[in-house]
């Protein structure tokens, strides 16, 4: 069975793959393929420590969008700005979830609008 067929199995879907980051991520609704900026070395050096402050990753964000509603869109930062904030992007877009039974928060990539008490998606 296929890593991506037994991730999308009911029963291993929302907070159960929660762990797989890389599924996660390219489950997301802006994941493209053939964009670089979407993929885990867009925000993650393999060769340096992984980054734990919220503020890192904002440049990484912005490189797709838009730092305000009011800046023109340009080719390759064209994706809507946020009408929250422009800081701290990965906190409501990421969410940390803690996974019960491992008594550990992982960091969610399904990036997505998080909205209060929604269930963790598949």
């Amino acid at each position: 069975m296929s890593f991506e067929r037994a991730m999308a199995m009911p029963d291993r879907g929302g907070i159960n793959n929660l762990r797989f980051q890389p599924y996660r991520i390219f489950r997301s609704p802006a994941h493209f393929k053939d964009d670089p900026r979407m993929s885990c070395m867009a925000c993650h050096d393999p060769h340096d420590r992984l980054k734990h402050e919220a503020a890192f990753y904002d440049s990484k964000c912005l490189a797709c969008h838009l730092p305000d509603p009011q800046a023109a869109r340009t080719e390759t930062r064209s994706a809507a700005a946020c009408p929250v904030s422009k800081q701290l992007c990965v906190t409501c877009h990421m969410p940390k979830v803690e996974v019960p039974e491992m008594h550990f928060k992982f960091t969610d990539h399904w990036i997505r609008i998080v909205k209060a008490n929604d269930p963790v998606p598949r």
